[in-house]
């Protein structure tokens, strides 16, 4: 029949088209997003990006909501170094600094999952509206790959504390598609410590028995007192730490010369 045919379909409600205006996270639910980045035309370096928004906002701009961004910053596979911050949450104002001396820093408190909260002093980038964990990113980045939720409180120039939530979901299976495994870098890691600590005793032992191999038992015995000394200036060092709590004594470069010392200052004092 002519003017007849099918009816075209009406688009689906969207209850969120309105509300969405002042609210972006409106049906949103948690997600990774991955940015491809850059590729440096010198060396041919890789740059890529993670980011997940925070499940509560961290303020409003001109009467709309806005939200955390947890970013992970990744070259060549490996956390971003240099000047570039490997782990950071960019929020939407000046960060509160801890004072004018250490304007680049700042107090926050994190709780992983249900664990105890725990105090610590992040950095702020030189935009002052993005921080991070000073040092040992890697393994902050461990704790993020190990829990489901990150809790962060910090606060904006002059205003009350504040939290916002990021739900770590998926974070594992999102680096393992872009090549990554940071539980077996990890793993591959301590394992080549485990082999280096064993060398060392190896190392030590054998160099114990060569010097007082042919010595008295007491030599023997100031060798067995001998260990790498706890002073953390000098964990490459050894130090004797006689039976008669008078020392420790060193550092000294090598076991030979520690039992050495020791044996003639035994000598002196017997």
């Amino acid at each position: 029949m002519v003017g007849c045919g099918k009816p075209k379909p009406q688009a689906a409600f969207d209850p969120c088209e309105i509300a969405r205006q002042l609210d972006p996270h409106c049906g949103w639910t948690p997600h990774w997003n991955h940015t491809s980045g850059r590729v440096n035309a010198i060396d041919g370096t890789k740059t890529e990006f993670l980011s997940l928004d925070s499940t509560d906002a961290d303020g409003t701009a001109g009467g709309r909501l806005s939200y955390a961004e947890l970013q992970i910053c990744l070259e060549q596979g490996k956390l971003c170094g240099n000047n570039s911050v490997g782990v950071g949450v960019t929020v939407h104002g000046m960060v509160d600094p801890v004072n004018y001396e250490s304007r680049f820093s700042t107090p926050v408190r994190l709780r992983f999952d249900e664990d105890k909260p725990s105090r610590q002093t992040w950095g702020i980038t030189d935009s002052q509206e993005a921080l991070f964990p000073h040092g040992g990113q890697n393994q902050f980045l461990l704790q993020l790959i190990r829990h489901k939720t990150l809790v962060l409180e910090f606060s904006y120039y002059e205003k009350a504390p504040r939290t916002v939530t990021f739900d770590l979901s998926g974070l594992n299976d999102s680096l393992k598609s872009l090549g990554i495994d940071i539980e077996a870098e990890v793993a591959a890691r301590k394992a080549l410590e485990r082999t280096m600590e064993s060398t060392d005793r190896e190392k030590k032992n054998a160099a114990i028995e060569a010097f007082v191999g042919a010595h008295t038992e007491i030599g023997k015995n100031i060798a067995a007192q001998i260990e790498h000394c706890k002073n953390k200036n000098f964990p490459t060092d050894f130090c004797w730490e006689p039976a008669d709590r008078s020392g420790p004594w060193g550092p000294f470069p090598t076991v030979a010369i520690a039992t050495k010392y020791a044996m003639e200052h035994y000598k002196e004092h017997n």
